[in-house]
């Protein structure tokens, strides 16, 4: 692809190849400006000129809008939306299509399914299947997997785990490889519920071999104590009123008071 170059020997690439990323929005972000059909009659003039036979420029932008259709863009989208304001699986889409009008030998798809709904996902798995020159795909979606591994007898599958990969054939591989990972799945699933259950007896071991609480030990100590007998709260004197004749109201109180007179005080003039 020469997107990384080699840090030793020689790359002999003698075939045309295209490649869809995860990234592809990065080379669709330089064409902000453009809608859908005129980004394919911009990038793929020579592939709409060869599909439809024909040189006419003005019917190239109908003849993209129909390409795109094939991908399950609609034509409003295709005409009227700038590509900037296009869905994730527009523009995915709008890729899909893109590569379909380049010429290639082989096909390098990295996770194409991103981003795709049930519908996108089924037009990609038609155009891979029709398409006549080699695809590598790498994926996790098991129908795409299954359709491509299906459109040929030559068909290979490759399983990458453990640091290492597994070569399966077609069809017949991709059901060993189910069986397989099921039954990994299976024994870890196993594995950890034995773990778990493990986990609970130690801990319910733990808790019977522990020491009693402090609190049970006193509650036993009281027990065996003789029972406090019962006591008659005590009851507060009752307070000693005086007796009625030496009662005073408290205007008597006042008018006694002024009755006091204080004393004067005299004073001793100063000679001038």
């Amino acid at each position: 692809l020469g997107i990384v170059e080699p840090t030793h020997g020689e790359v002999d690439v003698s075939c045309g190849m295209r490649h869809f990323s995860q990234h592809f929005n990065e080379a669709l972000d330089r064409y902000p400006e453009h809608v859908a059909a005129s980004y394919l009659v911009e990038c793929c003039r020579p592939g709409l000129k060869k599909r439809f036979r024909h040189t006419d420029e003005e019917r190239l932008l109908e003849d993209a809008c129909e390409v795109l259709s094939w991908f399950g863009v609609g034509r409003r989208e295709a005409v009227k939306v700038s590509i900037k304001d296009l869905s994730g699986g527009q523009k995915a889409r709008l890729n899909f299509a893109f590569l379909s009008l380049c010429p290639a030998h082989l096909l390098i798809l990295d996770e194409p399914t991103n981003h795709l709904d049930a519908n996108g996902l089924e037009h990609l798995a038609d155009a891979l299947t029709c398409f006549e020159g080699g695809v590598v795909l790498v994926s996790h979606d098991e129908l795409l997997i299954r359709r491509v591994l299906g459109s040929s007898d030559h068909s290979e599958l490759l399983v990458c785990s453990g640091g290492s990969i597994h070569q399966q054939t077609g069809v017949k591989g991709l059901e060993s490889y189910r069986r397989a990972a099921f039954r990994e799945q299976h024994l870890k699933a196993e594995a950890a519920s034995q773990a778990a259950e493990k986990r609970i007896q130690a801990s319910r071991q733990e808790r019977r071999e522990r020491p009693r609480g402090r609190r049970r030990a006193c509650m036993s100590e009281a027990s065996t104590r003789e029972p406090t007998p019962d006591v008659e709260p005590m009851r507060q004197p009752d307070l000693v009123q005086p007796p009625a004749a030496e009662r005073m109201s408290l205007d008597a109180y006042f008018k006694s008071r002024a009755k006091k007179k204080t004393k004067p005080v005299n004073s001793v003039a100063q000679p001038k």
